[in-house]
């Protein structure tokens, strides 16, 4: 809110203050600098931008595919089924999804860019990539990983790789390898993850088996809400059924009906599937791109699948390539396999419009935000909110609390208020987040500085 133009370098240096807890300036500092300097509080162009960046990848997935299958339609069924995933509901709702949409459409130039580079011999192309790979770990530290795509892709579009061949892929690797190690260096020296439960990696095989099946279902276009409800051995919690029976019933069975056919294509296609380096190359780029996240279970989103529904889309497109080209039948399965994927995708979507915690915290900002607005339109610096719990507000669970807890993550804490009357001195207390704090220091606060609000949202 406070920083001008000159305040940019520092800001976008690495930094060892709490203020900065991730080391993400081109998609964070930079761009939110922008973003706030010319569009204020108003959401409406940050969602722009997430639907244009959606946009801009399926543009890139489309180059890429048919650059390195060499198979349009392969590229095409690519492209519609990245576009047509609901992860991209998500990504529209959390605003925050620029960091991994731009990270993603970096990562991707990078690939392109290499793969020109390999096969035109101009050194400028390889300056591309460098350039973009650098700028994809600005964005999101998890977008080291795009270092390992590199050398695959040397392998997969080669037939033979000599000894010789395999020195020169070191040399044309060292520029990404030193950029690797700088950023190492600063998560290491700058930017470790933060203290709190959710950000301690978990090692174990279990925990990443069970991570990582999650994350494929959600690539499927399943809700982020499941593992809310059910566990992997189909363990349900009875308000699932309850609550959402109809979706439940619909997009479990099409899911199943999908998983039939697919398996079924795939295995009568096994001989061209198995010697497909191809298809190799594309599932273990799924894989990498999905290790980041894979040691942390308690803080597993869909929005992370920005990279990894990438991966996911074109290994479905590939598989759908070979087997429209096979016969007339396989062309129904492939066309009834989109189609499905469509409406789940579509009816996931729709859910995740009155479920989903990035929509329902917006709606519930915007509430609140506004009756604050009217309620007081004015306020002296330094005021004191104090933000109790509504007396109606349904208890889910206890992790989920009450509605002044609920409002607390809603707002970030003072940072909403601040932000809304341009006044970094106020101070914002939640009843049960706060409330000692507040008891013990109330007496510092002149009674007309404190202003009670009650949080009620529109659920």
């Amino acid at each position: 809110m406070n920083k001008n133009i000159s305040d940019l370098v520092p800001l976008l240096l690495p930094s060892a203050t709490p203020e900065q807890t991730f080391y993400r300036p081109l998609s964070r500092e930079l761009y939110n600098f922008v973003m706030y300097s010319t569009f204020g509080l108003s959401s409406l162009p940050y969602h722009l931008i997430n639907l244009l960046l959606i946009f801009v990848i399926g543009g890139l997935v489309f180059w890429f595919t048919n650059l390195f299958t060499k198979q349009k339609l392969v590229a095409i069924f690519s492209t519609l089924l990245y576009l047509l995933n609901s992860v991209h509901s998500v990504e529209l709702y959390y605003l925050s999804s620029v960091q991994t949409l731009l990270s993603t459409t970096f990562i991707l130039l990078c690939l392109i860019s290499y793969f020109v580079y390999l096969n035109s011999k101009r050194d400028r192309f390889l300056f591309y990539s460098t350039i973009s790979y650098t700028l994809s770990v600005l964005s999101h530290e998890s977008a080291v990983v795009a270092i390992l795509f590199l050398p695959l892709i040397e392998f997969t579009a080669s037939k033979k790789i000599s000894k010789e061949d395999i020195k020169k892929i070191i040399i044309r690797m060292s520029p990404f390898i030193l950029i690797l190690f700088i950023r190492f260096l600063i998560h290491i020296f700058l930017s470790s993850l933060p203290n709190q439960l959710v950000y301690q990696p978990d090692f174990s095989f279990k925990t990443i088996t069970n991570t990582f099946t999650w994350f494929t279902i959600w690539s499927f276009g399943l809700p982020e809400m499941l593992p809310d409800f059910m566990t992997l051995t189909l363990n349900l919690n009875p308000n699932l059924i309850k609550f959402y029976g109809d979706f439940i019933r619909l997009v479990f069975s099409l899911t199943a009906i999908f998983m039939s056919f697919f398996c079924l294509t795939a295995f009568f296609l096994r001989k061209k599937v198995l010697k497909s380096k191809m298809l190799l190359f594309f599932i273990i780029c799924y894989i990498l791109s999905l290790g980041p996240f894979l040691f942390f279970p308690q803080h597993k989103f869909s929005y992370y699948l920005s990279l990894p529904v990438v991966w996911f889309s074109v290994i479905i497109g590939y598989l759908l390539g070979l087997a429209w080209q096979t016969n007339r039948y396989f062309k129904i399965i492939c066309l009834v396999l989109i189609a499905i994927f469509i409406t789940i995708s579509y009816n996931t979507t729709s859910l995740n419009k009155k479920t989903h915690w990035a929509a329902k915290r917006a709606q519930a900002a915007k509430v609140i935000l506004t009756d604050i607005s009217l309620l007081h339109p004015y306020v002296n610096k330094g005021t004191v909110f104090y933000i109790k719990n509504d007396p109606f507000y349904p208890l889910m669970s206890q992790e989920w609390g009450t509605s002044s807890k609920q409002a607390f993550y809603i707002l970030s804490g003072s940072d909403a208020f601040q932000l809304l009357f341009k006044d970094p001195t106020i101070k914002v207390y939640y009843e049960d987040v706060n409330k000692q704090s507040f008891s013990a220091n109330k007496p510092l606060f002149l009674p007309k500085d404190v202003v009670n609000f009650t949080a009620k949202f529109p659920y």
